[in-house]
């Protein structure tokens, strides 16, 4: 039986290994230099454990699949990002082979697949998704969805559903695309656009109907997590909830997307969302043009639409007017990459077939690669550490008032102190109401001894945004340098009522016990924070000193 199978698979990619030979290679020389980059952003919460497994896992309950990955390498490689670079390497090396397969299967045409594998395998847009394994769950569910779509597309030649096992491998992998990411909830409408345009929707709808009610079982759930999030990030992340005009937040994300697919220059992990009225003028009057343009493809080239339709149901997920996720990010377009790519090479292709013009489309092809390739090369080079993402990431977004924050950030780890400074006033300045600027030099203040600016900073921060526990957390801190514990006690218990399971608070609590001789109560404080989070080493020393006594 394996035997059977292997000959298969080899009879299956025979005639294509040259063509995934190039692509492999363009992939390994662009983002080989990655296996050097230190831990950015994200990753340092992700890999370095900052509360308890129980807790990483139910954050991930219903997309556990690169939680599983991310814990799976703590315990086997320890700090080490090393590992997950690779996977993520091998993961998108997996994706551009089977966008290749995707098309052609689609459109049996070699050179159509390899202009769109390796379009979308070099393109600094994936970089995000790839370079920071943060990003790990968009190359995983992009690769398990499109399993599931090859298996579906070959399961149509037969006719029963019960021995088709093409069928129900692609379930399988359909499960496996909503374990990895809860946005792949909405691709059961890829399947279904795909009958309605090239198949027999009424030959098929019992398949669909499989598809659709696990599409619905996955929405359900996560939307019961919605509530949770949108907490999670009030409390934790000072991002208030409410919503977002769709009329504005949809022209400039399907803009946004396009221009950064045509002219990959502006990258960053942040990306603003103000427009001008003309700014968002301009993207209106782009934003109808695509939709027209759209409707007159599935007119003339149902090929074209069917790849517009991808790109935009695809985006479906990250498109909500709820708060609870950035407008726009690079990583929410890698799997509508496959559409902007299919489109491309389908042009570019035809464009090869006129005679007069080949050689031209030629030389304007090798210019693309090459500068796309620069392009990835360059922004690889960007996530080298944490100072280099920052500082190139304040380069390309100046007048982004979180950048300057998370760049703040690193100067002060790095001792730069009068430079975090500057970097935490120029985002106030940018944006005034952006509490986490005045909590950082809250804290900054409370570092340099400034004690009556960093309460004066702290109180600010509170009035602007009172849902977040860490100002009430950092104002406890301040106070017991000052002596005064029962206020420092009051500020501890009003973060208890925002945030009740913060690991952080109940050290702080600890601490008030241990300064007023009540070590009963310390010690069950400090219990209690090492029982919430395991890796509390503030906890770990007080209880010890706390023994030893």
């Amino acid at each position: 039986m394996f035997q059977k199978y292997s000959l298969r698979f080899i009879h299956i990619i025979k005639p294509h290994c040259y063509f995934l030979i190039i692509i492999l290679a363009f992939i390994f020389l662009l983002y080989f230099s990655i296996l050097d980059n230190k831990l950015i952003s994200d990753e340092n919460t992700i890999l370095v454990p900052q509360m308890s497994y129980q807790n990483t896992f139910s954050s991930f309950r219903f997309s556990p699949l690169a939680p599983y990955i991310f814990v799976s390498s703590y315990l086997i490689f320890g700090l080490s990002p090393l590992p997950l670079r690779i996977v993520s390497i091998f993961l998108h090396c997996a994706v551009s082979c089977l966008v290749y397969f995707l098309f052609f299967q689609l459109f049996k045409k070699k050179q159509i697949s390899f202009f769109s594998a390796l379009l979308f395998a070099i393109h600094p847009l994936a970089t995000e998704s790839v370079t920071w394994f943060a990003g790990t769950q968009y190359v995983l569910y992009t690769m398990f969805f499109l399993l599931s779509f090859l298996c579906y597309l070959r399961s149509r030649v037969f006719t029963h559903m019960k021995t088709n096992y093409y069928f129900w491998f692609s379930v399988v992998f359909y499960i496996l695309a909503q374990l990895a990411s809860e946005k792949a909830v909405v691709l059961v409408l890829v399947f279904l656009l795909y009958e309605l345009i090239f198949g027999k929707i009424r030959e098929r709808y019992r398949e669909l109907v499989i598809f659709a009610c696990i599409s619905f079982c996955w929405t359900a759930i996560h939307l019961t997590a919605i509530g949770v999030r949108s907490k999670s990030l009030q409390t934790d992340l000072f991002i208030g909830g409410g919503f977002q005009n769709p009329l504005t937040q949809i022209p400039y994300a399907i803009t946004f997307y396009v221009q950064q697919f045509l002219l990959p220059i502006n990258l960053s992990l942040y990306q603003g969302y103000s427009m001008a009225y003309l700014d968002y003028g301009i993207r209106l009057v782009i934003f109808l043009c695509l939709v027209i343009g759209l409707y007159f493809l599935y007119i003339k080239s149902k090929n074209y639409f069917f790849l517009g339709m991808l790109i935009f149901i695809t985006l479906i997920p990250t498109l909500t007017p709820l708060k609870i996720s950035s407008t726009v990010a690079e990583r929410y377009i890698y799997i509508g990459m496959i559409g902007f790519s299919g489109i491309s090479s389908l042009f570019y292709y035809y464009v090869l077939q006129n005679k007069k013009i080949r050689e031209i489309g030629i030389i304007i092809g090798i210019v693309v690669i090459i500068f796309l390739s620069i392009r990835t090369i360059i922004r690889n080079n960007d996530w080298n550490d944490e100072y280099s993402f920052w500082s190139n990431t304040v380069s390309t977004v100046p007048y982004n008032s979180q950048v300057r924050i998370n760049f703040g950030g690193i100067l002060f780890k790095q001792g730069k102190l009068q430079e975090a400074e500057e970097q935490f006033i120029t985002s106030i300045k940018l944006d005034p109401n952006n509490p986490e600027a005045y909590q950082n030099l809250g804290y900054l203040y409370l570092v340099t001894g400034n004690i009556d600016r960093s309460i004066n900073y702290y109180s600010t921060c509170i009035n602007i945004y009172p849902n977040n526990w860490k100002p009430y957390n950092d104002l406890a801190v301040v106070y017991i340098t000052k002596k005064d514990f029962k206020t420092a006690l009051e500020y501890v218990q009003k973060g208890l009522k925002i945030s009740p399971h913060s690991d952080s608070l109940y050290s702080v609590l600890g601490l008030i016990y241990l300064d007023t001789n009540d070590k009963k109560s310390a010690q069950e404080s400090f219990e209690k924070a090492l029982y919430l989070n395991p890796h509390n080493e503030r906890a770990k020393i007080w209880l010890t000193k706390i023994g030893k006594n």
